[in-house]
C-alpha cells in the first residue's frame, strides 16, 4: 500500500473515530494542545511541539501526541498525522483509541 492511500485510511479513521468516540473522554487528563485553539496554527503549534517535548509521562505524552495528528489531520496534512498516530501507538501501545485510530487498512 502506497503512502497517499495509507494517509486516507489515516483521515478516514480519524473522521470515524471522532463520531464515535469524543476528543472529551481524553486517556489522561493533560494541559497542552487544547483542540479549541488549534486555528491559532502558529501559536499552537509552538506551545504543543513544547508540551509534548516537556512530558515525561508516557501516557500523558500519547495523549499530546494524539491530539497534534487529530489537529494534522484537520490540516489535510495527513503523513503527519499518522506519523503521530504511530508515536502514540508507541508510547501507550494498549489503548485502544489510538489502536483505531492507527490502524491502516486498505479502503
Amino acid at each position: 500500500m502506497d503512502g497517499l492511500t495509507h494517509a486516507w485510511t489515516a483521515a478516514l479513521l480519524l473522521t470515524i473515530l471522532h463520531f464515535f468516540v469524543p476528543m472529551a473522554a481524553q486517556a489522561e487528563e493533560v494541559s497542552g494542545c487544547p483542540l479549541a485553539e488549534a486555528g491559532k496554527q502558529k501559536s499552537w503549534d509552538h506551545d504543543c511541539a513544547a508540551a509534548i517535548e516537556t512530558e515525561h509521562d508516557s501516557a500523558k505524552k500519547a495523549e499530546l501526541v494524539f491530539r497534534r495528528a487529530y489537529v494534522l489531520n484537520e490540516r489535510q496534512a495527513y503523513e503527519q498525522s499518522l506519523a503521530d498516530l504511530n508515536a502514540a501507538c508507541a508510547l501507550v501501545p494498549h489503548y485502544v483509541k489510538y489502536l483505531l485510530a492507527s490502524q491502516t487498512h486498505p479502503l
